[in-house]
């Protein structure tokens, strides 16, 4: 299962998203924060592409991997130069935590991620950062 989460993050991180769908169960989903954000295995594809077109040097290193029966867990790091639709050029660094769920096959069936998301919004100079 190592194996596969590193090709799975291997993918994302060179956008090579077509690569995605050996390692990718038929039935898989990917949940941010909670939310359905891909229902299956194109979605993906395209919300891959999505952050690499936003995030052209998009980036996402795994700390802490820990494999426990068919689960995957462990913190990350993303990391890249966000330049939306404006171009502005901001660099960024998101963290979180992430669970990935393997299916009989050993491929990937489910992906939850779960991070700050205000974090990408204060970094473009949107918001403001509350006072301690």
């Amino acid at each position: 299962m190592e194996e596969t989460v590193n090709a799975y993050w291997g993918c994302w991180n060179t956008n090579k998203s077509e690569s995605l769908k050996c390692i990718l169960a038929d039935d898989f989903k990917r949940f941010a924060n909670g939310k359905l954000e891909a229902s299956n295995q194109e979605e993906l594809i395209a919300l891959v592409d999505n952050w690499h077109t936003t995030i052209p040097d998009f980036k996402t290193d795994l700390q802490n991997l820990v494999i426990h029966d068919n689960q995957a867990f462990y913190r990350w790091v993303s990391t890249g130069t966000f330049i939306g639709r404006t171009g502005v050029g901001r660099s960024t660094s998101i963290y979180g935590f992430a669970i990935l769920t393997f299916d009989d096959e050993g491929k990937i069936s489910k992906h939850e991620s779960y991070y700050d998301s205000m974090s990408l919004f204060r970094s473009q100079g949107n918001g403001k950062t509350p006072s301690p």
